[in-house]
């Protein structure tokens, strides 16, 4: 298995776990520095709170898709840029959601972990800001058929 086959299951492990509230692998592949920055609350999570919350059921997943993933891995470092579909709840409330997830991870010692994730909800054609058919939106359009 190369690094980027080890990565794409390795984020699916973690999500995996997210879903299963697995605590002890969420812990595994969360880098101590780790920090997310909420779609929910635009706010910056660190390691700790996530897993308080993710532990709780607070922030609770039914289902986690990734609909596409590319990843780029240079040296020890590797970059996902993906867009994915969850299901899920926050505090009761609805939060299911297709969003663009950037995570970022480092190799050390031989194993690979996350040390940054930021989401966005979609934007341009395929979200809540698509321009108008037609209009131009300086992104390259499928090619020719």
């Amino acid at each position: 298995m190369d690094d980027a086959q080890e990565i794409a299951r390795l984020q699916r492990a973690w999500m995996d776990a997210w879903l299963a509230r697995d605590m002890s692998t969420c812990e595994a592949l969360l880098a101590p520095e780790f920090r997310l920055r909420s779609v929910a609350s635009d706010q910056i999570v660190d390691r700790d709170e996530w897993l308080a919350q993710a532990g709780s059921g607070r922030i609770a997943g039914t289902a986690f898709d990734y609909e596409e993933m590319l990843i780029e891995v240079v040296g020890d470092t590797a970059v996902t840029m993906s867009r994915t579909r969850q299901e899920a709840t926050i505090a009761g409330n609805d939060w299911s959601a297709t969003l663009h997830v950037t995570d970022v991870w480092v190799r050390r010692d031989g194993a690979w972990q996350v040390i940054a994730r930021h989401g966005s909800p979609l934007v341009g054609r395929a979200g809540s800001q698509s321009a108008a058919p037609g209009a131009p939106t300086g992104v390259p359009g499928p090619p020719p058929e």
